[in-house]
């Protein structure tokens, strides 16, 4: 049953959830013994009426099993499948079987008692030690017992097993002993007391070398620790400590090469054995008033438990000074700690043989739909939480603890194995519509409105209707015979998306009821995860490189890879009230990256990483809304942190100008072009319009770019921007936008993705672009190549390029013997005489009746001093002064003088009057002098060569002589 609830009381008081409490008259009173399997999975106790009580997790009793004396000592073998019981003054030893819930005895076939017994942590071998120190090592594998030669001459007490399989004891005879797994000695070595909890672990060095337990510490007389190293045996420590602490109860290991100790006083004290740090304090602390009397570490949870009196203090060790959780069991004196490996209870023996069991962590399972997220609210209850409504709070008590969990718009999904439970959470509904039982054993379940995807651990998706009413159902790969297994996979409402271990990614609709779309991977690189938006149009997901990709199957876009991506990801969460943000969560949630992503846009579609935030614990990731981030803590509560890319962002009236202008560089990283605009205007800062004018362009947001040209009296810009309006397709619109922007190979590119790609074309010829746009037109329009071409052959003989422009202007020739035609024809012949084949490009010229040509061929030809050819052309041309000018520069006399009455300037007249002169042709001397209007010349001739005075006369009357005359 579940029903509507406010947050949960019992979670909000952390680790002091009391899960179940075993009575001292379960265990007949007095001392009890505890321990867990290695798993968690069972907890066996025993106390002095010789029984030992098998419980599971929730505290329902598994199996009992009588004892015929006090039972000594229990132990679990490293894989959980045999429990080993040692009892008082017996030389044989009980295993209870967790998969057949039977006992069977291994006689030792010695006849003294055993005193000690332990599993090795790497190998199927049982250390049975007895009390005349002989030592018998059992292979549970081969059922092989192996006795090995007496090398202690009292009881065995203490010892432990290290990585290598390497056995280390201690004994009343006050010796330490190395043995192999076979037996064989290794070292031995006698110290001054008895001593107590033997135990291997790596002890720091100053350089950083490979891990190995080569250190065996021990407690010697409760008054030191003797540290041994086997890589040292030479040179043994031992650490003494302040009289004030009294003797020393308890001890353990920890991370890297530290240790945690307990003292009679009460005291706590955490040491380092660096060598440089040996003998130093790392902390101290009094805890107790009287003795504290166990310490318990859990690895899971970075936490210490320690206990004393009736009390239990946990400790987190990231910081010795904060005791984070400090509880009370009334009417008891607390004796012994047990944490399970996962760090999910923690069992409290009593003097009274009492064992009380603590829920210190939920297990983190959890599935999220839409701003709604669902995990445990205790190991048999699930909890269904809407972030943005918390007080409305769905629990649903269970009666089993469940592996899975799956929440989707209706329904919420948990299971075990290969069973599911679905019950219904909407509209009230308070009942359970359906139990599925799979094809095989369930690694997670992903639901939607009406359907239910599991994946199966054997690497197949099996898909069904969640209620009865929808009996369709599939099982997935479609192929018989694929080789690929699935390794994830995601509901969405219209989609069934999955990848496989060959690297594929296959979209399946639901409502077609057919496979839609499969794309591979480069080079066939397994899919670790897939993660959707919303409707499924995109997908974030991670290789087997642990590379991060988007994917759309319906995008030009199709792939993007995802910059700066951390290396082990345990969620990807898209911002449910902004579509293009999506966060990145790392294995422990220690960072939390944010990206954008904006697939329309004048660029490429790309993801840019934009912020990381740091959380000050560890947390599980769920989901992330508007930039708040929620996730689990290890009390199942939700914790709700604002990311570092949206930490200042606020309502404008609330901020100050400085913090506005900071909120409003986040909001124009994230896209929040609207924000920006009301940030900028309360900031009136003419930078930030100018980074806004640049990101609206970018995005296609025009109003928002009209509204910014227009404050800062850009009426062009607003111009062309209002022109723009109507423009719907996202290609055609960003293609003009980055025309705007002078970004014309992006402008090119969007054109040419548009419905009008002739925009390119039209583009580069106006910008005069000539080469793009004759690669555009041989695709686009090979009908434009020829005027194209005469328009660049016409720009590359302005520049001087006269090989590539006769090259082009060939091009423009048609056949069509028009206007294009004629130009280009002038054209070659023109680079022809600029190459300086003057020959044939004369020849080409007079071949054309066209003045204008004659006469830009006789330009030609002057600048390269061909003066004889270019006064030819430009007599052809009309430009009869040219002509005059250049035939009388190469004395061509003739050719000068048949030219010379169609010419009216005075100063050619002169000169070809003085070159008559000197040819002794006075009559056309003077009259050229006398077009020339140089009458001193006319006089002198008609006086000294031509014998006309009265001629002199008439000129003498309308002109004043000049001194050579007078």
């Amino acid at each position: 049953m579940y029903a509507l609830a406010g947050p949960n009381k019992d979670a909000s008081e952390g680790m002091k959830r009391e899960l179940f409490v075993l009575s001292s008259k379960q265990h007949g009173g007095g001392p009890v013994m505890q321990c867990w399997h290695p798993d968690g999975l069972l907890l066996s106790t025993t106390g002095q009426n010789k029984v030992v009580h098998i419980f599971d997790r929730s505290g329902a009793l598994v199996d009992e099993i009588s004892l015929a004396a006090p039972c000594q000592q229990l132990d679990w073998a490293k894989d959980g499948d045999l429990l080993a019981i040692s009892q008082q003054e017996s030389n044989s030893v009980l295993f209870w079987d967790k998969n057949s819930r039977k006992t069977t005895t291994l006689d030792t076939n010695l006849k003294e008692s055993v005193s000690f017994i332990a599993w090795s942590k790497v190998g199927p071998q049982l250390a049975i030690g007895t009390t005349r120190g002989n030592l018998l090592i059992y292979n549970k594998k081969t059922q092989r017992k192996t006795p090995t030669i007496a090398r202690h001459t009292k009881a065995i007490t203490t010892g432990a097993w290290n990585g290598k399989n390497y056995l280390a004891l201690g004994g009343e005879d006050k010796q330490i002993t190395v043995t192999t797994h076979e037996g064989e000695p290794v070292e031995q070595t006698v110290v001054k007391s008895e001593p107590l909890d033997i135990m291997f672990s790596e002890m720091k060095a100053d350089k950083k070398s490979q891990k190995t337990e080569s250190t065996i510490s021990l407690n010697l007389g409760r008054k030191t620790i003797y540290l041994y190293n086997l890589t040292d045996r030479d040179n043994p420590i031992e650490l003494a400590f302040q009289p004030k602490y009294g003797t020393i109860t308890a001890y353990r290991w920890f991370g890297d090469g530290y240790m945690m100790l307990g003292f009679s006083e009460g005291y706590f004290v955490v040491i380092s054995t660096h060598m440089k740090e040996i003998g130093q304090e790392l902390f101290s602390s009094k805890l107790f008033n009287s003795a504290l009397t166990d310490i318990c570490f859990s690895a899971a949870l970075k936490k210490t438990a320690v206990c004393g009196d009736n009390t239990i203090k946990v400790v987190d060790v990231g910081n010795w000074k904060s005791v984070t959780d400090t509880f009370m069991i009334e009417n008891e004196v607390v004796d012994k700690l047990s944490w399970t490996k996962d760090g999910t209870i923690l069992s409290v023996s009593t003097e009274s043989g009492a064992v009380y069991n603590f829920l210190t962590k939920i297990p983190m399972i959890n599935a999220v739909s839409d701003t709604r997220w669902s995990c445990l609210a205790s190991l048999r209850a699930v909890s269904v939480v809407d972030s943005l409504v918390p007080d409305r709070n769905i629990v649903i008590d269970l009666d089993f603890e469940p592996l899975f969990v799956a929440l989707g718009p209706l329904h919420v999904s948990v299971g075990v194995n290969n069973h599911a439970w679905f019950y219904k959470v909407a509209n009230d509904s308070q009942a359970m519509v359906a139990k599925k039982e799979y094809l095989g054993t369930v690694e997670r379940i992903t639901i939607n409105q009406v359907y239910a995807a599991a994946l199966l651990q054997e690497g197949r998706v099996q898909l069904h209707g969640i209620e009865p009413s929808v009996t369709q159902s599939k099982l997935f790969p479609e192929k018989e015979g694929d080789e690929a297994s699935i390794t994830c996979c995601e509901l969405t409402k219209d989609f069934l998306i999955y990848g496989t271990s060959k690297g594929v990614i296959v979209y399946f609709s639901l409502s077609d009821w057919t496979q839609l779309s499969e794309y591979k991977h480069d080079k066939g690189l397994a899919i670790k995860g897939v993660w959707p938006n919303p409707t499924g149009s995109r997908i974030v997901f991670v290789d087997a490189n642990n590379d991060g990709y988007i994917y759309s199957p319906v995008s030009d876009d199709q792939l993007v890879q995802i910059p700066k991506f951390p290396i082990t990801v345990s969620r990807v969460m898209w911002d449910s009230a902004d579509a293009g943000v999506f966060v990145v969560a790392d294995l422990e949630c220690e960072k939390l990256y944010t990206y954008t992503f904006h697939a329309f846009s004048t660029t490429q579609a790309v993801a840019t990483q934009i912020a990381t935030s740091k959380p000050a614990e560890r947390y599980v990731a769920v989901l992330t809304h508007n930039g708040v981030f929620t996730a689990i803590g290890d009390t199942g509560l939700g914790v709700k942190i604002t990311l570092a890319s949206h930490e200042y962002i606020a309502p404008p009236n609330t901020l100050t100008v400085d913090k506005a202008k900071k909120a409003f560089n986040q909001c124009l990283a994230l896209g929040r072009l609207k924000d920006c605009w009301e940030l900028s205007m309360k900031c009136k800062d003419k930078d930030l319009w100018s980074q806004l004018c640049k990101q609206a362009m970018m995005l296609l947001d025009i109003d928002t770019a009209i509204n910014v040209y227009r404050q800062v009296g850009d009426a062009a810009m607003v111009l062309a921007l209002h022109k723009l309006r109507s423009v719907e397709e996202k290609h055609l619109l960003a293609g003009h936008i980055s025309l705007l922007l002078q970004d014309y190979q992006q402008a090119e590119y969007l054109f040419l993705q548009s419905s009008r790609p002739q925009m390119a074309l039209e583009m580069r010829r106006d910008l005069l672009h000539w080469e793009q746009a004759l690669k555009l037109a041989a695709k686009l329009n090979p009908e434009t190549i020829p005027i194209l071409s005469k328009e660049y052959a016409l720009q590359l003989e302005g520049k001087g390029d006269w090989k590539k422009a006769i090259e082009m202007y060939s091009k423009g020739v048609t056949g069509a013997n028009d206007e294009q035609d004629r130009q280009c024809t002038a054209g070659i012949i023109r680079m022809t005489l600029r190459l300086g084949d003057t020959q044939k490009g004369i020849s080409m010229c007079l071949g054309v009746k066209d003045k204008t040509l004659y006469r830009e061929c006789a330009a030609i030809l002057e600048s390269m001093k061909q003066y004889a050819e270019a006064a030819a052309l430009y007599e052809r041309g009309g430009v009869f002064e040219k002509a005059v000018t250049l035939y009388l520069q190469v004395k061509n006399h003739q050719a000068a003088g048949a030219l010379i009455d169609k010419v009216t300037s005075p100063k050619l007249h002169g000169q070809y009057g003085k070159l008559m002169e000197e040819q002794r042709r006075y009559p056309d001397a003077e009259k050229a002098y006398s077009v020339a209007k140089e009458i001193d010349s006319v006089i002198r001739l008609n006086l000294e060569f031509l014998g006309n005075p009265g001629k002199v006369r008439a000129q003498a009357g309308s002109h004043t002589p000049s001194a050579e005359f007078r």
